[in-house]
């Protein structure tokens, strides 16, 4: 059993990467060429993989006179044999030639004559070879999150990841609310990621934590970490703070600290709809920033009930 190179098995996203030498392959029907000698993705680590070698072949033969003379294969085998019957194959020359002992002269010079008249077409034909077994290898690296996927490039692990952001914070949205609070106190629809969740019958995200320009974000493995913690805190900050306001866990009326939190999430909202001139463009994204934190910072103070220490 023929065994080389490595299939490698990528849990992260469940595939194989075939890795196969400098050469030319036929992988499940498919003629492939390995130029770099690095390697080929595959869905199965059954594939069928043959080995083909390039090997010249005689297509035909043609007249060195006359262009339009042309013997196949089986015409020029024919011909030959009748002129050298009787003629006895003895050995062969330094080039591989094949030596006879002619009948006569005569046989022995239109023998050289037919050799000289009719000279081979090559070609490049690529020879299958019997197929390769392949070792499968598990490759699962843990980055610490499921939603921090590293990256690779025919098997071998790149230095970047993929956060996928959405995700992330759609899943921290949902364990949060799920553990603190009964189905029937929040939703979350199953379209527009967590633009419309509500808590308590009132939507609680602001343009500033739904709107999402990056979905998926490849960038180094400390640099993700770092945007996926920041986001955990920014999104469970708001959703703690809501969650006490709904259990009544605070001093001041409920009903007060709701109509501030609605009426910064419109000034929030109005003000990414705001298109300001290019000379106000920092200044209307203070604006955003100073507002959210705002939001945050009560939000904040809520869940920490209000700064009471009982």
């Amino acid at each position: 059993m023929i065994q080389i190179g490595k299939a490698l098995y990528i849990k992260e996203v469940q595939q194989y990467s075939l890795l196969l030498p400098y050469g030319t392959y036929e992988i499940n029907g498919e003629i492939v060429d390995i130029k770099e000698g690095l390697g080929k993705e595959v869905l199965s680590p059954t594939a069928t993989v043959y080995p083909l070698t390039p090997k010249g072949c005689i297509k035909e033969y043609i007249s060195v006179t006359d262009d339009r003379d042309v013997l196949s294969i089986s015409e020029y085998v024919t011909k030959e044999v009748d002129i050298l019957k009787g003629a006895t194959f003895t050995n062969r020359d330094e080039d591989g030639n094949k030596i006879y002992n002619y009948l006569s002269p005569q046989q022995e010079i239109e023998h050289l004559v037919f050799k000289k008249t009719y000279t081979p077409v090559w070609i490049e034909r690529l020879i299958k070879g019997g197929p390769l077994y392949l070792e499968v290898q598990k490759l699962a690296i843990d980055t610490g999150s499921p939603f921090i996927i590293p990256l690779y490039s025919l098997g071998e692990r790149s230095e970047l990841v993929t956060y996928q952001r959405e995700k992330a914070i759609q899943a921290e949205v949902e364990k949060v609310l799920s553990s603190n609070l009964d189905k029937t106190q929040y939703e979350i629809p199953n379209h527009s990621g967590i633009r419309y969740v509500k808590v308590g019958g009132r939507c609680i995200f602001s343009r500033a934590e739904y709107h999402i320009p990056h979905t998926s974000v490849k960038t180094t493995l400390e640099k993700a970490w770092g945007m996926y913690e920041e986001d955990m805190d920014r999104i469970s900050t708001i959703l703690m703070g809501h969650i006490s306001l709904l259990k009544k866990d605070i001093a001041t009326p409920e009903s007060v600290w709701l109509d501030v939190l609605e009426k910064l999430r419109m000034i929030e909202e109005y003000v990414w709809e705001i298109e300001p001139k290019v000379k106000s463009e920092s200044k209307a994204t203070t604006v955003r920033r100073l507002t959210n934190t705002l939001k945050r910072d009560i939000l904040s103070f809520i869940s920490e009930g209000e700064g009471n220490d009982d």
